[in-house]
């Protein structure tokens, strides 16, 4: 028993609860007394209540008041019902509400070592449609002297079908009749000691038809068991859910609205698979090749199925290839034709520091990552390229950009420079960006035909030089 909390509203009157007995043990059936004090500071209360309530469940019971108080009488089977099937040391909150409002709410913790007898399930979570498969049930709990079960088994008679029920207990008596598709009724009958001896009770063996179903549900309904005093007691419902698949027969590969080219420098197309029968498993695994089926470096695919293309201006038709990852082996095959391609220009990077802060410096627009950007420490002045080598020069053909997130402003003036002179001083515009730019990546045609060995992007007065990806490219190689 505990001692009374404090009040803490005006109609929630904090109240001792003792239960008795405080450990329950040995036999379900019987009564137990919750005994209820009202604390001698709360206002009058009203001789009859209206609610109890344990744990928050509404239950029946006989209450009366006593002296300062209530005393409640309940059958101990409700009361471990409302306990919800916790064992061992359990936190019992009790409330009762009186006709004029008030409401009387305590705790006690009482020890609970038994479980009202209840039917469970286990196994067969995923069957392949046209196999046979077995659900277990077992028994949990104790305290009563079961001599049987009755229940009905219901499912779906157009995706499994039933074929036998086994005990797994020796002297257990089970008999099953159906009347309709989809139902069958089960008497499950022996002693006591046949149920408690070993929790698995029976398997009940089905069979999963051919259907393009993906799942279905066998449910044990109006379970009832039975005690040796002639006692009938109704048990929860057992729901078993089961995945149904099949292997993979077929893959279509198409590409996202019907594209089955790629036709920009750096562009991607989304393929997209469809399997069937629907109820296979729908994953796949993305490759591409040549045509001939030897590695490509045309173009890439990730594991989502996006295509992209190369950076070194190879073109051509490429075969994609979804596989079933079921182990079937099924593929599906789709032609992708891959062109406009250009060469990605490398060189040594180079630009102006400082930068705004560690980590923002000119060569974090080089560095391949969108989350990274270039950021100078004054508003005018920054810039960041590359040098393609002493020899050499390129004739710009394409230049992507994405501009740094949440500052798209900041490239509107930009300029595309070539120099032969050095990383500082003779450079010639190739081209200026005049109005904002989207937000991700952004392509610019350059149509001068001068080869140029120094390569950047100036940033515009109030730019801070910021930007996060910077790629030339090239329809030649280098001039050399």
């Amino acid at each position: 028993m505990e001692e009374a909390p404090q009040p803490n509203a005006d109609f929630i009157v904090p109240s001792t609860v003792d239960v008795n007995p405080d450990t329950l043990t040995g036999k379900i059936k019987g009564d137990l007394t919750i005994n209820v004090q009202v604390p001698a500071n709360a206002a009058e209360f009203s001789n009859s209540s209206v609610k109890l309530t344990i744990n928050g469940q509404t239950v029946s019971a006989d209450v009366s008041t006593v002296n300062k108080g209530y005393q409640v009488k309940m059958d101990r089977r409700e009361f471990i019902r409302a306990l919800d099937r916790q064992t061992g040391d359990v936190d019992v909150k009790v409330s009762i509400t009186s006709k004029t409002g008030e409401i009387f709410v305590g705790t006690d913790t009482v020890n609970v070592q038994m479980l009202e007898p209840a039917l469970s399930v286990k196994e067969a979570d995923s069957v392949k449609v046209g196999d046979s498969f077995s659900l277990t049930y077992a028994v949990n709990g104790t305290g009563d002297n079961v001599s049987s079960f009755e229940i009905n088994l219901n499912y779906d008679s157009e995706l499994v079908e039933f074929v036998s029920v086994e005990p797994l207990v020796k002297k257990l008596n089970i008999t099953h009749t159906s009347k309709q598709p989809g139902q069958v009724s089960l008497v499950v009958k022996g002693t006591p000691n046949h149920f408690f001896n070993q929790s698995d009770l029976f398997n009940v063996n089905m069979k999963a038809k051919e259907t393009e179903a993906s799942s279905t549900d066998i449910t044990l309904t109006d379970i009832s068991y039975s005690t040796t005093s002639k006692e009938v007691i109704s048990v929860a419902d057992v729901i078993q859910s089961i995945d149904l698949y099949n292997d993979v027969a077929k893959i279509t590969v198409s590409g996202e609205d019907g594209g089955q080219s790629i036709d920009t420098n750096r562009g991607t197309l989304q393929l997209l698979s469809q399997v069937l029968p629907v109820n296979a498993m729908q994953t796949v695994e993305w490759s591409v090749t040549d045509l001939d089926g030897s590695d490509t470096d045309i173009a890439s695919i990730n594991s989502d199925g996006l295509l992209s293309g190369n950076t070194e201006g190879l073109n051509g038709k490429v075969k994609v290839i979804a596989e079933a990852m079921d182990g079937s082996g099924t593929v599906g095959e789709l032609i992708v034709d891959i062109s406009n391609q250009l060469k990605l220009v490398t060189g040594t990077p180079f630009g102006k520091n400082p930068p705004w802060s560690p980590g923002s410096e000119f060569d974090k627009a080089l560095d391949g990552d969108i989350d990274t950007f270039y950021d100078f420490s004054e508003a005018a002045g920054g810039y960041t390229g590359i040098d393609v080598g002493e020899g050499n020069g390129v004739v710009l053909t394409q230049v992507r950009y994405y501009p740094r997130k949440g500052f798209t402003q900041r490239i509107t003036g930009g300029k595309i420079q070539g120099s032969n002179v050095s990383p500082t001083e003779g450079f010639v515009d190739l081209y200026t960006i005049t109005s904002e730019p989207d937000s991700g990546w952004n392509a610019i045609a350059i149509t001068s035909e001068e080869s140029y060995r120094y390569i950047r992007y100036l940033s515009p007065d109030g730019g801070y030089g910021n930007i996060a990806e910077l790629e030339f490219y090239s329809a030649e190689s280098l001039i050399q």
